[in-house]
C-alpha cells in the first residue's frame, strides 16, 4: 500500500457538522464540515484518553470529544480543557493531528500524513483525468471483501482470472488475452487486455 497518498474515503454528500469515521490502510479519521461547509479531517482518537471522536460534537466552530468535553479547533489545536483551572492554557502535546482533505468528483479524499508545516512534502492533489470529463458519469457502489488490500487489487488488476471465476459475469470468453497492450505516461500506466478490456 502506498501510505503517502490521496485516498477517496467517502461520498461528499454524506458529510456534515457530526464527525463521521473513515479508514484508510488500518487508520481511523474523523471527517466533518464545519458552518461554512468547508471539510476537516482529523485523528479520530482523542489524545486524552482515546475517546472515539466520531461520537464528539462539531459545535461553535470547535471538534469537542464527548468524555471530557476537550475542545479543538480547525488546525487540530486544543482551545480548551474544561476539567483545567479557568484561563489555563492546554498544552502543545494535546493537539489533534489534522490531515489534508479535499473533494473532487462527489468524493472525499484525504491524504494519509498529518499536515506539516513544510506543505511541498505533500504531492499535489491528482486524480483521473475522466472524472472531470462532462461525457463520463459517477456511480457509487459499496462493498466489503474479506481479503487484504493487496489482493483485492491484484484481483481488479488481473483480467485473465475472470472467465475462469466470473463465468456469469464475462459470458463466454475465450481467456486468451491479446497482449495486453502497456504504456506509461505521465503519472498514469495504461493498461489495455483485449478482449477483457
Amino acid at each position: 500500500m502506498i501510505r503517502k497518498a490521496w485516498y477517496a474515503v467517502c461520498q461528499g454528500d454524506s458529510v456534515r457538522e457530526q464527525p463521521i469515521k473513515v479508514t484508510v490502510h488500518g487508520q481511523d479519521f474523523v471527517i466533518f464540515r464545519d458552518s461554512q461547509g468547508t471539510l476537516h479531517a482529523f485523528h479520530a482518537y482523542c489524545p486524552h484518553r482515546g475517546c472515539d471522536l466520531s461520537l464528539g460534537t462539531w459545535d461553535h466552530e470547535e471538534l469537542q470529544c464527548p468524555f471530557h468535553g476537550w475542545r479543538f479547533n480547525t488546525k487540530g489545536a486544543c482551545v480548551h480543557i474544561p476539567a483545567n483551572l479557568r484561563g489555563s492554557r492546554a498544552p502543545a502535546r494535546s493537539a489533534l493531528p489534522s490531515y489534508p482533505v479535499a473533494e473532487h468528483a462527489a468524493l472525499v479524499w484525504i491524504y494519509t500524513l498529518p499536515h506539516v508545516e513544510d506543505t511541498q512534502s505533500m504531492p499535489e492533489f491528482v486524480t483521473f483525468p475522466e472524472l472531470n470529463q462532462p461525457e463520463w458519469a459517477v456511480s457509487f457502489f459499496d462493498v466489503t471483501w474479506q481479503a487484504h488490500f493487496t489482493r483485492v487489487v491484484e484481483s481488479v488488476l488481473d483480467v485473465s482470472h475472470l472467465p475462469f471465476v466470473h463465468p456469469d459475469t464475462t459470458g463466454d470468453v475465450v481467456p486468451v488475452v491479446d497482449g495486453p497492450e502497456c504504456s506509461v505516461r505521465d503519472r498514469g500506466i495504461k493498461i489495455h487486455p483485449s478482449p477483457f478490456a
